[in-house]
């Protein structure tokens, strides 16, 4: 399946050569998330694109939207999770693929969404992992600065 959305992109403004601020929304997808490989080559389309209009430049603050790597707590997971067709499924999926680790976590969860909060628990330190190198390695690649 090929998981590649051409970038749509727009300008607002003219080059002025103090610096630019550059919004990128991607449009993501549950295989996006499955690994940093996938992760990295969904987000650096985006800015490949923006790099052949010459958007981009040592003055460049490129923003994503604040809950990107929200969906991280797939990577991992089996193409089981992919072919889920609801949020409830693939979150039954994951607790079935880590037991132990999904009742632990669900077991001294304190927030009222318990399910919610194991899942994000046993997967939150690969996550911050993936999402850490990830943007880095983007924001060396291009010499700008992320805020992701």
């Amino acid at each position: 399946m090929n998981n590649l959305h051409i970038p749509n992109l727009h300008q607002l403004g003219s080059d002025r050569g103090r610096g630019n601020l550059l919004g990128i929304e991607p449009y993501m997808i549950p295989q996006d998330y499955i690994s940093a490989e996938s992760f990295y080559n969904k987000l650096n389309s985006y800015l490949l694109a923006a790099q052949s209009e010459k958007w981009l430049n040592g003055k460049t603050v490129v923003v994503f939207p604040e809950y990107i790597g929200s969906w991280l707590v797939l990577a991992g997971e089996n193409e089981n999770v992919l072919r889920t067709t609801t949020l409830n499924s693939a979150e039954r999926t994951i607790a079935l693929n880590h037991p132990w680790d999904f009742v632990r976590n669900f077991l001294n969860a304190k927030e009222t969404g318990k399910a919610e909060a194991a899942f994000f628990r046993m997967k939150a330190e690969k996550m911050a992992v993936i999402f850490h190198e990830v943007f880095s390695r983007l924001a060396k690649e291009y010499a700008v600065t992320i805020v992701p």
